[in-house]
């Protein structure tokens, strides 16, 4: 057995990010095929690899996307015999949609402010040694 790759390459590199775009998680991915390197492989090319780092973040980006259209399919087909089974798995998407593009689908704090803001207490220095 002559066991997987742990050289990097960019079709390897570029075949991952292809299938995370799809949708499909990387544990899938490298388990499903024998010419993929082991998740520990790949750990270490994304933090040796800046190129590569930053294509797996888009990837992770588009695969978001790809989860919303799936969370709208999975709710349009679902019954309800199975409608449990499908709130899980909308819930699951939204979790991972809101972690892999957190600007685009992650809980949003909106903090406003109007006037201004005006401190009337005295600064006590305590790191002065002047006394007065």
């Amino acid at each position: 057995m002559a066991g997987r790759s742990t050289d990097y390459t960019d079709e390897i590199a570029d075949l991952i990010c292809a299938e995370i775009m799809e949708g499909k998680p990387l544990i899938r991915i490298l388990r499903d095929n024998e010419n993929m390197p082991c998740s520990k492989t790949v750990y270490t090319w994304l933090r040796l690899n800046e190129s590569f780092l930053q294509n797996y973040r888009e990837a992770k980006e588009s695969q978001a996307d790809h989860f919303a259209d799936e969370m709208i399919e999975i709710a349009d087909n679902a019954t309800a015999q199975d409608a449990q089974v499908a709130k899980l798995r909308i819930d699951t998407r939204r979790w991972a949609a809101s972690k892999f593009n957190m600007k685009k689908y992650g809980d949003r704090q909106t903090i406003e402010h109007e006037g201004e803001v005006k401190n009337t207490t005295p600064v006590l220095n305590i790191y002065t040694t002047e006394q007065k």
